[in-house]
């Protein structure tokens, strides 16, 4: 009988001991606040381009929202290709004025399915007719910054307090209930684990 309870008191210990190195381990983890999309560009340096029909307006978010990366990432950089024009580019900026969907701004991506599933082409579209979103600076500005995530590779990240943060407007949104910008520290972390 004192072995049996000898028995039970060293499995409870060995339990204890067990649970309480899972609870350190899970603390001292890193949590990654950010989520990745399934390519990425085969450069660091991702050109972009627009057409002339492209207003003055969305041209002047174009480049703050590439300057706001700029200033935040150092594995990659969003460049307008007559920085360099001699190096080619493959995402286009553009503006549409598209009713009866609830999006304000929109990165469609073709990429090679094949290993290392390489960017093709992107196209980034600013929606005028969001007037809540195009008529606003700071919101214009958070949209741009966000779709220029998508470029990258990153993924929308739910209500996080991050650039990728999925909503502008609302609850825990990331302009409207957060205020942001500019890319965060989580959004450049999953720049650099692309790149």
């Amino acid at each position: 009988m004192e072995e049996s309870a000898m028995k039970k008191t060293a499995t409870k210990a060995a339990f204890s001991i067990v649970l309480v190195i899972t609870l350190l381990m899970s603390f001292s983890l890193p949590a990654f606040a950010y989520s990745l999309k399934p390519y990425r560009h085969k450069s660091s340096k991702i050109y972009y381009y627009y057409d002339n029909w492209v207003g003055s307006r969305a041209i002047s978010f174009f480049s703050t929202g590439a300057s706001a990366w700029r200033a935040r990432t150092t594995e990659a950089q969003i460049l307008h290709y007559s920085n360099n024009p001699g190096t080619g580019y493959n995402v286009y900026m553009c503006t549409g004025n598209i009713t009866g969907v609830d999006w304000d701004g929109l990165t469609q991506t073709r990429y090679n399915s094949k290993s290392p599933y390489y960017v093709v082409s992107q196209t980034l579209t600013l929606n005028m007719a969001k007037t809540s979103t195009w008529n606003n600076d700071g919101a214009l500005k958070s949209v741009v910054v966000h779709e220029m995530g998508h470029v990258f590779g990153l993924g929308d990240n739910g209500k996080t307090k991050t650039i990728m943060n999925g909503y502008t407007f609302g609850t825990n949104s990331r302009y409207g209930g957060y205020g942001l910008t500019v890319p965060q520290t989580d959004d450049v972390n999953g720049v650099n684990a692309k790149y």
